[in-house]
């Protein structure tokens, strides 16, 4: 399972919402296997609020998160940012599998 994390947010006074509005989320997505994780970062931009806002005190990463992810551009799914990280995870692993295999033969590993 994916994990999802806010790395940082922008904040602007525009839109019909109020001050404050969340219009730029950094964010990153982990892949986990016995306690190797591979993450991938990613950005996303926020569309003007319609309706209901909260106030940027009372955001939590989970709604952040969740909004993210119901405004990701086409080219950018759930999917694909997950994919993502399970590719840096299997990156992460191989180059850790070869470290423990050259080790195991008392050989050095040159890259």
């Amino acid at each position: 399972m994916a994990t999802w994390k806010v790395i940082n947010t922008t904040q602007a006074n525009k839109g019909s919402s109020g001050d404050n509005q969340i219009v730029r989320v950094e964010f990153k997505v982990g892949h986990t296997v016995g306690g190797l994780t591979g993450w991938c970062g990613f950005e996303a931009d926020l569309p003007d609020t319609d309706g209901s806002f909260t106030a940027i005190d009372d955001v939590t990463e989970s709604q952040v998160i969740t909004w993210v992810k119901a405004t990701l551009p086409s080219n950018l799914s759930v999917t694909e940012c997950e994919g993502r990280a399970k590719e840096e995870y299997n990156r992460i692993k191989a180059e850790k599998d070869k470290e423990t295999l050259a080790s195991s033969q008392n050989v050095k590993a040159w890259g």
